[in-house]
């Protein structure tokens, strides 16, 4: 409605600014003014309304479906098979080898060296010293002390023990009955004693023991030893090593491996084609229509009248 109303507007506006046209033989245009006049006209709105609408619904129903198969299964067959097989044996041979090794032998000679050795000499000495001691005093005191008593109190407390209780089954293959303990859980109610520990304010006398630093004075005596060089003339073992080969004949027993033809026998397994039929079971899923009845909501355009203002080229103003 109130686009209509600017158009209208706007359409009485430029009515009165453009220049009338001149008459044919050559007269002046009258003279003109627009005015606002009342007009019904019939305007459209939308409504929502709600109907019932028919449609088909596919629903998935599972279906389960046997099928045959057949197939081909290589069954294995055992035989009993005798071949000639080339067997190595190890026949021990000893044999006598010959090996030169060289020898360290150790020689040893008396040799004479001066050598520096050194002397520990005693001497006493006599050292003062100063140590600070403590020594203990002790003081009767009195002092608080927190004592903590133990006052008893009777609580009840849930306690859950275990109880089997005897169930009776039947068993659906062979149709016998049998009893079963069948543990549970109980909660009983259980009186107990509980301690508390209450605090308690008590004054006691106590030996209190202060360590009191004293100096003391004091000579020890310890000896010393002075290390004082001295050369002595010693003797020493002197050992050489010297290089001896030697040859010496070792004994070794060598293996001969020999060619032997056995007979043995073997199993030998061939596979034999076997046909074999077996079923599956498997689930389809077929769409099945089924017509349901819904609700929808559309749109519809109703019309109304009203009344506006519209511009009226009027020929003379009043």
């Amino acid at each position: 409605m109130k686009w209509l109303a600017t158009v209208a507007a706007l359409m009485g506006v430029a009515l009165a600014v453009a220049p009338a046209k001149a008459c044919s033989f050559g007269c002046s245009p009258a003279p003109c003014c627009i005015a606002m006049v009342d007009k019904v006209v019939t305007c459209y709105r939308p409504e929502y309304k709600e109907r019932e609408v028919k449609c088909t619904v596919y629903k998935v129903v599972p279906k389960e479906i046997v099928e045959t198969h057949t197939c081909t299964v290589m069954v294995p067959e055992y035989k009993d098979q005798k071949q000639m097989v080339t067997v190595y044996d190890r026949v021990p041979r000893e044999v006598v080898q010959k090996r030169t090794c060289v020898e360290l032998v150790p020689e040893y000679k008396d040799e004479k060296r001066v050598c520096t050795v050194y002397e520990r000499v005693p001497r006493e000495v006599v050292q003062k010293r100063t140590c600070v001691e403590l020594v203990a005093e002790y003081k009767d005191e009195k002092r608080v002390f927190t004592v903590n008593e133990r006052v008893p109190r009777e609580v009840e407390r849930e306690v859950v023990r275990c109880v089997l209780t005897p169930m009776t089954y039947v068993n659906p293959c062979t149709g016998c009955s049998y009893t079963v303990c069948k543990p549970e859980r109980v909660v009983e109610m259980v009186k107990c004693t509980v301690y508390d520990c209450v605090p308690k304010q008590v004054e006691r006398m106590v030996k209190v023991c202060n360590l009191k630093p004293v100096e003391k004075t004091y000579e020890t005596k310890c000896i010393v030893y002075d290390c004082v060089p001295k050369q002595v003339e010693q003797t020493f073992k002197v050992c050489n090593l010297k290089r001896v080969e030697k040859t010496y004949e070792t004994k070794c027993t060598v293996y001969d491996c020999v060619a032997k033809q056995v007979e043995q026998t073997f199993k030998v397994c061939t596979y034999k084609p076997v046909e074999k039929t077996y079923e599956t079971k498997r689930i389809v899923c077929e769409l099945k229509p089924e017509e349901v009845t819904r609700k929808e909501r559309y749109c519809e355009m109703m019309p109304y009248q009203t009344t506006i203002k519209v511009p009226v080229r009027v020929p003379t103003c009043p």
